[in-house]
């Protein structure tokens, strides 16, 4: 009864969560295909440029929200100390108004171009209201009320996509509002996250010794998964950086215009990792060797089918959006991207978190990142082409992937080479045929090497046949 009661709490949460996910899939959607059309290549980059800083603000709580969240994660809510939890917030938001008003500063005194100005102070104030909804959100995924931070991001996502509406109606050609409503809507999801939590929020503030102890104490376990977390950004995020800067804002907005598109297909496993964590944490430790096998596989078969997206996808974006022809031919080395980083998302992060593996993440994601420095380097000051940047940024993120999938393999005591080796190999055969040949001679080859993988692997089929069918008779059962 407990296990059907657990398993029926995953399903709901899975349920909020990519409900969730499917809003935010639609405004990916509209953001990256619709209002490009609209806003015009420099315009656009300004936006990415937003987007990019904003998702480094989480740097600036030092792990303290992900220190909470791996603390209390498989706790119940009601035994929670909330009194403790928020004096730690209240100190939290005062560290990081401090912050902003020095971004802000910062901005003024050394920047003397006027977009990005604006796009530094939005980005300052975008990290007061996603830290402090961060940390109130990262508490309800921990103790499995992850339906409660899925509704946070449907209020956010859906008042952003009313908002976009309005703009496009009028056809406006400014970055600046899409920004100042992108705003309004995270405070919209602050606003319910501060009421969901109230009792976290409105309390006494317990003495400032015992707040800062306690702080001190969850940034040392979250420090780790933090700096894991920004190190696995600055992957792909230093590619940006450095096109930003040598090649400036239009080729910047071309380049974050391929990872968007590339995005569209993984916007979906963060929510599954947020749910899967504490359903992880909860199982026993006899679980988690099948358990991982089994999503791999299963997860593997999804992944793999991705790049035949890319053919049909190309042929209607070219019509739509010509002037981002240069973006789709990046997109041929960025789409294999789904499969490794989609492996890393879904499983050896969330495992690694789980086995309480946080430096070992560090590690993997430091490992990566300074190789990604290294090969982005010496494409854009020696090789100087924006292609190499791409193509290092990609190898940085499979290195990566073996790394971890090495080291858990090794953990569990169980192999994963040959589907390594498989799935490598059918990166290359996508990213080679469809570079150098005809776009539907590419998509041939890639499909028939992609069903020569079904047949080699037509037990995982098998057994993802017979588990959906399982499913399907117990819920109809119910």
């Amino acid at each position: 009864m407990k296990l059907a009661n657990k398993s029926h709490s995953f399903i709901y949460n899975l349920f909020y969560a990519f409900a969730a996910q499917a809003i935010s899939l639609f405004v990916s959607f509209l953001m990256s295909l619709i209002v490009p059309k609209l806003l015009g290549i420099t315009e656009f980059g300004y936006w990415q440029l937003f987007i990019f800083y904003s998702g480094y603000v989480g740097f600036f709580h030092f792990g303290l929200n992900d220190g909470v969240y791996l603390k209390y994660g498989g706790n119940s809510y009601k035994d929670l100390d909330n009194k403790l939890l928020g004096s730690q917030f209240w100190a939290s938001m005062l560290l990081q108004t401090v912050i902003a008003v020095g971004v802000i500063m910062y901005a003024f005194i050394y920047t003397n171009n006027d977009a990005r100005i604006f796009v530094l102070i939005s980005a300052a104030v975008c990290l007061i209201l996603v830290n402090a909804s961060g940390f109130i959100g990262y508490i309800f995924q921990a103790v499995n009320l992850t339906r409660i931070y899925s509704l946070s991001v449907i209020i956010d996502k859906v008042f952003f996509i009313a908002a976009v509406f309005i703009l496009l109606f009028i056809r406006e050609t400014d970055f600046r509002p899409f920004v100042l409503l992108y705003l309004l809507s995270k405070f919209a999801s602050l606003i319910y996250c501060i009421y969901k939590g109230k009792e976290i929020i409105f309390v006494h503030i317990q003495n400032l010794k015992t707040t800062f102890v306690e702080i001190s104490k969850n940034i040392a376990i979250g420090i780790n998964l933090m700096a894991a977390n920004i190190a696995s950004m600055l992957i792909l995020g230093a590619g940006q950086l450095f096109i930003d800067q040598r090649w400036g804002i239009n080729a910047f907005g071309k380049i974050s215009f391929s990872l968007s598109l590339t995005n569209l297909f993984l916007v979906f496993l963060a929510q599954f990792s947020m749910v899967l964590f504490p359903a992880l944490r909860q199982s026993g430790s006899d679980n988690l060797n099948h358990l991982y096998q089994k999503i791999r596989s299963n997860f593997a078969l999804i992944f793999l089918a991705i790049p035949l997206f890319y053919f049909p996808m190309t042929y209607v974006l070219i019509l739509w959006l010509p002037q981002y022809l240069e973006s789709l031919r990046y997109m041929i080395f960025l789409l294999p991207l789904c499969i490794f980083e989609g492996k890393m998302q879904v499983l050896c992060n969330t495992y690694l978190k789980v086995l309480r593996k946080e430096r070992v993440l560090l590690g993997v994601n430091l490992i990566a990142m300074l190789i990604s420095f290294a090969l982005i380097w010496i494409s854009v000051y020696v090789i100087q082409s924006i292609v190499a940047v791409v193509v290092s940024m990609v190898f940085s993120v499979i290195v990566r992937s073996i790394i971890a999938e090495n080291y858990l393999s090794k953990l569990m005591n169980i192999s994963t080479l040959k589907f390594l080796v498989q799935e490598i190999s059918l990166s290359l055969i996508f990213m080679v045929a469809t570079w150098f040949l005809p776009s539907f001679m590419a998509f041939i080859i890639y499909l028939l090497a992609y069903i020569v993988y079904l047949f080699i692997n037509k037990s995982l089929i098998k057994e993802f046949g017979s588990t959906l069918s399982r499913k399907i008779r117990i819920r109809k059962q119910h």
